[in-house]
């Protein structure tokens, strides 16, 4: 058996000791990697194959949460468990759900060996899951190759495959795989699966092959060939090992021409180039805006009229600028709503200065990135103020226009030679089926099918070349309908030879919507048996099956000859028969069923969890004809609930057990240390003439040891009462809890002749004693952490937060500020950012102000401008009086 590998990220001798000692209790033979910052870590990851990692949060220059992110972006999936005495709860789970595995607190150690046992069962569970998963795969793949049917369906598909034996050896290609490589198939067949290739080729092949074969994993590989007849080619495509008995016993390779694909990929980076200068030389204002409208591009154009300095636009937004800011708040909502829609949008932009007023036709497309998510707006503006001013004179045309348009279905377009730019009236955009008004040339010149695109470009170049004519027909698809039309377009040049003038007009007649009907039944079943949902149609009246899809077949593993004519509760699991019958009770009844949870019975027996839904056709009469169940697998999302209850489960009892934990030992701790303080008294009251001087001073040592022992565990205490002992929830004024909170440390205030100010606080549901002792820690913790050399002035606020309906209490002090770095750090129990000397207390205060703002739904945090520049605490709590916060 191979030596477990554990890749140990620890720099404090002393813990790593502790960890290495409770490791020696793993029976396994092991090996440890002990890395103690960043850059061993990131050697290890690379130089070794660990086979589990145990972690420290907290590390000079790198934390547990940037080593779980290194893993997880090389594609690591081994157990990540971490072992630290800082982190909290939260942190905890939060790291939990990035992907750790679970986490030890140093102080239970003993923990450690069962979690990496169970861990490292798992992984090795789910292993060979992939690896069984994997062989079921590969063994359907060479049953299926053996048959003549699948065979005739390898020889039609579109991509070449060559299937190999064990021995590497080439057994069967098909003639696309023939055509691609140059070579005949007797020629391939027989010969090592790298013959052929040129040297280079061989390499990177090779090694991608061998790498498949040794791991039994599937690959994607791209080469560049030189066929025998001298052609370059691009090639990419899948190699897939199928195994037997747990080794290899084979590879079946794909392969696709993409030396096309490549090339049009290449154009595109060269048009981006053009597009570009284009953009830089355009007459047109041209800029573009991020999601928070801060300029990422402007053109020379926008400059020249803006004054301004590219530097000093790029990376502000509109108010920024020194725009007054009602009108940059109306330009950014209106990029913002270009974001949300998805969709290009137009208005007439009025700017406005002592000389005159000047219009824009400013319009907005959104760009995608490859997720379909708006990256960025690109903005284009052109100076339309003598066309605004003759707007009124054309606005009753163009509404006689638009009703001639409808009415006799055509619509005008015209195009821009010196730009490609193409302007479309309303008759032509409800013809294309398109939403905006203004494109380009190339795009327009998609829409005509692929058949009559030549001729047109032809009749076009003709028109604008030679002045001949454009009058062609041609077939071309609605974009939204996907409906195909006859169109006619007609088109003229002008006599400057600048711009194109034309009619488009749709001619479909009575044929070609019959033709469009059959194409469109030929797309409903295409479309009907590739579904990813599953569909029967069942006999109203019998239950009986009488068509069903192909994914249902697929999915559960049934013939049609198998499906076709049986009862529809035979497909369903028994422990859903019930459930089954009882839902197609309720569909005769109602007509229609949504959502409903129900187990199919696959034909090995298995269960498939899934959500059905069922609607009926109906005759002209209204009478169902039949019903259309609709089934979608849910099974991968049941585990995933049941996972996630569990975890929750976990999670609430966890919680619980630590609650209980705390309470016992603050409680039961006291106790000694009342004894310890007593004694220690009684020492120095009845025996202090009998002490020298060094143990009159070890004495007071252990008497304050003794007391700031018994605030810790008091405070903790406290800390565990917070969710177990706090009263119930009561419309509260915020007001009188900060009132009896600045009474008890009245004194306290008194001494520092501190200044507190308050605004008018709201009513909120909440514990007003706990709300109390959050006023209360926070006034203390801004006296404490006082300038000696300003007067302590303490600011207390609250806003109204309308978009998360919460109030936000704000209590603000001119004290010495905290560090940047710390401020998550502080509300961390027993964390302190001073020694004990300089500023007593027990850490615990921001825990129990923490603890109690979230058992009222709420947050708290912390801003400071940096040291001796002030505090912000910040919390929120929900402003409703119901109990759906509580």
């Amino acid at each position: 058996m191979e030596k477990l590998k554990i890749l140990i990220l620890e720099d404090n001798d002393s813990d790593l000791d502790l960890v290495l000692y409770e490791l020696k209790k793993l029976k396994a033979e092991k090996d440890f990697i002990i890395c103690k910052n960043k850059e061993e870590f990131i050697k290890a990851l690379n130089e070794h194959d660990p086979d589990i990692i145990l972690s420290d949060f907290n590390l000079p220059d790198i934390d547990g949460e940037e080593a779980l992110f290194m893993l997880r972006d090389k594609d690591r999936n081994i157990p990540f468990i971490l072992v630290s005495s800082m982190i909290g709860e939260e942190k905890a789970v939060e790291l939990m759900r990035n992907g750790a595995n679970d986490f030890i607190m140093k102080d239970k150690l003993k923990k450690l060996v069962p979690t990496i046992e169970r861990e490292l069962k798992s992984y090795e569970s789910i292993k060979r899951s992939e690896i069984e998963h994997n062989e079921v795969i590969q063994s359907q793949i060479r049953i299926s190759i053996q048959k003549d049917f699948y065979e005739s369906i390898l020889e039609n598909i579109t991509n070449g495959v060559w299937v190999t034996d064990k021995y590497d050896k080439i057994k069967y290609t098909n003639e696309e795989m023939t055509r691609i490589a140059g070579v005949p198939k007797n020629k391939i067949v027989g010969n090592s699966v790298i013959d052929g290739f040129e040297e280079k080729t061989i390499s990177e092949f090779k090694n991608r092959y061998l790498k498949v074969k040794n791991t039994l994993f599937p690959s994607e590989y791209e080469v560049q060939v030189v066929t025998p007849d001298g052609k370059n080619s691009i090639q990419r495509g899948w190699l897939i090992p199928y195994v037997k008995d747990n080794k290899f016993d084979g590879m079946i390779c794909t392969a696709e021409d993409v030396t096309e694909k490549v090339s049009i990929q290449r154009k595109i980076i060269d048009s981006e180039a053009k597009y570009k200068s284009l953009a830089e030389n355009s007459l047109d204002r041209i800029e573009r805006y991020d999601s928070e409208c801060r300029h990422i591009y402007i053109n020379q154009e926008s400059l020249r009229i803006t004054g301004f300095k590219f530097e000093d636009v790029i990376g502000k937004t509109h108010k920024e600028l020194g725009y007054p800011e009602e009108t940059a708040k109306e330009w950014d909502e209106f990029i913002k709503s270009v974001f949300k829609s998805k969709k290009p949008d137009s208005k007439i932009l009025e700017i406005r200065n002592e000389e005159k007023t000047t219009y824009y036709d400013w319009r907005l497309y959104p760009e995608f990135d490859n997720n379909n998510s708006v990256k960025s707006i690109l903005s284009v503006s052109r100076d339309i103020t003598e066309l605004q001013q003759k707007g009124l004179e054309l606005k009753e045309s163009e509404i006689k226009l638009k009703k001639g348009e409808k009415i006799a279905k055509f619509g005008y377009w015209q195009i821009d030679l010196n730009d490609n730019s193409v302007e479309l009236s309303e008759g032509a955009k409800s013809i294309f089926e398109l939403e905006g008004v203004f494109y380009d040339l190339p795009m327009i010149r998609k829409l005509p099918l692929e058949p009559y695109r030549i001729t047109n470009s032809i009749a076009f170049n003709d028109l604008v070349k030679d002045g001949i004519p454009y009058i062609v027909e041609y077939q071309a698809r609605g974009l939204r309908s996907q409906q195909l039309k006859y169109l006619r377009s007609i088109a003229e040049i002008d006599k400057e030879g600048k711009k194109v003038f034309g009619v488009v007009h749709d001619i479909t007649n009575h044929k070609i919507l019959e033709l469009d009907l059959i194409e469109s039944q030929r797309k409903f079943y295409s479309l009907y048996n590739n579904a990813p949902d599953m569909y029967a149609s069942v006999d109203a009246d019998s239950g009986t099956i009488i068509e069903c899809n192909d994914t249902l077949l697929n999915r559960t593993g049934y013939k049609r000859e198998e499906v076709i004519g049986i009862n529809i509760f035979d497909i369903y699991h028994e422990d859903s028969l019930i459930d089954a019958k009882n839902t197609r009770e309720e569909y005769l009844k109602l007509g229609s069923i949504k959502n409903k949870r129900l187990i199919l019975k696959k034909k090995n027996g298995n269960k498939l969890h899934v959500n059905l839904n069922i609607e009926s056709v109906r005759d002209e009469n209204n009478k169902i004809i039949h019903s259309l169940s609709a089934w979608r697998d849910i099974t991968e999302q049941k585990e995933h609930e049941e996972l996630l209850l569990k975890q929750k489960q976990d999670l609430e009892r966890s919680n619980k057990e630590l609650e209980e934990f705390a309470y016992v030992a603050s409680h039961d701790l006291q106790e000694p240390l009342r004894m310890i303080s007593s004694f220690n008294q009684l020492l120095a009251e009845n025996h202090s003439s009998d002490l020298n001087d060094e143990a009159k001073t070890y004495m007071s040592f252990a008497v304050e040891g003794a007391k700031r022992m018994q605030n810790l565990i008091l405070g903790l205490l406290d800390y565990s009462r917070v969710s177990t002992q706090g009263s119930s929830m009561k419309i509260t004024k915020l007001d009188t809890a900060l009132h009896i909170a600045k009474c008890n440390l009245q004194m306290l205030i008194d001494d520092t002749c501190a200044e507190i100010v308050s605004d008018k606080l709201p009513e909120v549901m909440a514990d007003e004693t706990q709300m109390t002792i959050v006023f209360q820690n926070l006034i203390q913790n801004a006296i404490k952490f006082r300038d000696p050399d300003k007067k302590i002035k303490i600011q207390i606020s609250s806003k109204f937060l309308e978009t998360e309906d919460k109030w936000e209490i704000t209590v603000e002090d001119n004290g010495i500020g905290i560090n940047k770095k710390h401020l998550d750090k502080i509300f961390t129990i027993f964390h302190r950012l001073h020694n004990q000397q300089t500023y007593p207390g027990t850490g615990i205060g921001l825990s129990i102000c923490k603890r109690i703002v979230q058992r009222h739904c709420g947050t708290i945090r912390a801003e400071s401008y940096g040291i001796g520049k002030g505090t912000k605490m910040i919390f929120t709590i929900p402003s409703d009086f119901s109990n759906d916060h509580i």
